[in-house]
């Protein structure tokens, strides 16, 4: 199950970006800018994730877009930390995070082709 996953959007890298932080926003993510083309964005508790697992998943994404060939943009979205989505989760926290991450490529992609 892919923790990460690349697009290839024919848009410019500064309208990438910026869709891409208003997607993770909406979908209840707490983005911090790491440099001018990265995001760590998180959601969801600690506590919880410990006690309920993947019943109640804390969410941490890293977010990178890159300038491609010509005006296209690539981007890459994963897990910030492979290691402790996998302890924290188990399978059913692997499932949601990979769903998740589809998820955000999805939008971002229906934003920028709509």
């Amino acid at each position: 199950m892919p923790l990460r996953e690349r697009r290839i959007f024919a848009h410019p890298p500064g309208q990438v970006r910026e869709c891409a932080l208003a997607v993770l926003r909406e979908r209840g993510y707490e983005v911090t800018l790491v440099g001018e083309w990265s995001a760590l964005a998180s959601r969801g508790s600690v506590g919880r994730n410990v006690l309920l697992g993947g019943f109640a998943q804390r969410m941490e994404l890293r977010l990178d877009v890159y300038a491609g060939p010509g005006a296209d943009s690539t981007v890459d979205c994963g897990v910030r930390d492979e290691v402790s989505s996998t302890l924290m989760g188990g399978a059913m926290g692997l499932a949601k995070t990979s769903r998740e991450i589809t998820g955000v490529l999805d939008s971002l992609e229906a934003i920028l082709n709509g």
